[in-house]
């Protein structure tokens, strides 16, 4: 008995090839279970080829030749496997209470029902989920209509929908999003356009030179970086999402990833893309792209001192000087102001369009009256409403007074640099002078990790 289940668990998993099958022979499994619970019957092998078969089995075996549309794409020997195991489990599952003596021992058949609930189980969890039916939406990829279960709807094309299943295919442009639509929407009601523009500057479906990476390549890349080939076949992806038609990442793509700060002329945005530019021709290609994120995500201390030691030396001289530290401190003080802003006015908007001034106010402020045209200057208006109590935009007065403060704290930290380096005025701080300091104090390696990866 326990040979028998062993073998029709392998004859399961080699017919059901894909998880798609897996879950229509569970479907069809459904049944069976609850022949056998009903029922209650004893084990019954299953029929030699040719005898003649119970009503229920032909009945069984009626509804796996109806999903063949649904497994249409699937082989035809698959399918042959996935329907003898059906049958062969029918057999099992009513045996739950009934032991046999295989080589001595006794088995309890339970071990076949557990199978079955595993299955059942799966088939209920699916069905539940293929209860919702997204009416007048059709599948772009199998042309399945109405797509049940969860609707994926692409974001950046007019009108483009995948069912579940062809989703994991992967077969659309990769540099388009996806809305997951669980709950179905009125069929009339469902947007017919792009519901916002493209997030990638690239096109993986862009006719450009760009070629599949090669196996050679990632080999190569492996070796210099510290990434495995799975991560490096999806940065891969991930570029060719974000280059141009010349297969390379340019300047403003770069600027375009940096978000609120792109506009900014800044020294630490500049550093940064020559630290991607590793072989300083204006651009980053795929090598530079990996080299570059293999530092800064899983680089270690050593590496990551060097190349913010790098990104001190404006001048390449191998050594810094006290207005090398002063400028780039101060051009990272300037993004970090930049991104606090950003989140503050980000914030600051929020909290306009959820105030509800109307709290505290009588009944009679409810209703609608002509507004005196006697009353004076009128406050400033925010979105409609007046600006909230306590919060009359004080934050533009606020950065003059933190920069002022910043630039004094600035030069103080750099000349308590140099003197903990024992350097004197005019003196050039070597590596190994700022390597040993930087471990000492973490600021100095804060403008390198302060933007994360960029990409």
């Amino acid at each position: 008995m326990k040979e028998t289940v062993q073998n029709v668990v392998a004859g399961f998993c080699v017919g059901a090839v894909s998880v798609g099958m897996a879950v229509v022979v569970a479907h069809r499994l459904r049944w069976v279970h609850f022949v056998a619970v009903e029922s209650g019957t004893n084990h019954k092998p299953e029929p030699e080829r040719g005898s003649a078969r119970s009503a229920s089995e032909v009945e069984g075996a009626t509804q796996v030749i109806q999903a063949e549309d649904v497994l249409s794409r699937e082989s035809a020997q698959a399918l042959n496997e996935a329907r003898e195991t059906i049958l062969t489990l029918r057999a099992l599952g009513g045996a739950d209470q009934v032991t046999e003596d295989v080589g001595g021992t006794s088995i309890n058949s339970a071990e076949s029902q557990n199978i079955l609930n595993l299955l059942y189980n799966i088939a209920e969890d699916q069905a539940r989920k293929e209860g919702y039916v997204h009416r007048g939406i059709t599948c772009n990829i199998c042309s399945n209509s109405p797509v049940c279960g969860t609707r994926y709807k692409c974001g950046n094309c007019v009108d483009y929908d995948v069912c579940e299943r062809c989703e994991p295919l992967d077969i659309h442009d990769k540099s388009h999003m996806f809305i997951k639509i669980t709950i179905p929407l009125p069929p009339l009601a469902s947007p017919r356009a792009a519901l916002f523009k493209p997030l990638f500057t690239g096109s993986t479906a862009r006719d450009h030179s760009l070629q599949p990476i090669s196996w050679s390549h990632v080999k190569r890349l492996q070796k210099i970086t510290h990434f495995d080939h799975f991560e490096l076949e999806a940065l891969y992806e991930q570029y060719r999402c974000l280059c141009d038609q010349d297969a390379v990442i340019k300047r403003d793509t770069f600027n375009f990833c940096l978000g609120p700060l792109g506009t900014l002329n800044n020294l630490v945005l500049d550093r940064l893309w020559q630290f991607y530019d590793f072989n300083d021709d204006g651009v980053i290609d795929f090598d530079d792209f990996a080299k570059g994120l293999s530092v800064l995500v899983k680089g270690t201390q050593e590496e990551k001192t060097r190349f913010a030691f790098q990104g001190y030396d404006i001048e390449k001289k191998n050594s810094l000087s006290r207005e090398n530290l002063t400028k780039l401190l101060k051009a990272y003080f300037q993004v970090s102001i930049e991104l606090v802003r950003d989140v503050v006015k980000a914030c600051e908007e929020e909290m306009m369009l959820n105030f509800d001034d109307s709290q505290g106010k009588p009944v009679s402020a409810l209703f609608n009256a002509p507004i005196p045209s006697n009353t004076g200057q009128q406050g400033s208006m925010v979105n409609g409403k007046p600006p909230i109590p306590g919060n009359p935009g004080a934050t533009k007065n606020m950065w003059p007074v933190m920069e002022a403060m910043s630039q004094d704290a600035i030069e103080e930290m750099v000349d308590n640099v140099f003197k903990d380096a024992k350097l004197e005025l005019g003196d050039r701080m070597s590596y190994q002078a700022f390597k040993e300091l930087s471990t000492i104090d973490s600021s100095l390696m804060s403008w390198f990790d302060a933007l994360g990866t960029v990409f």
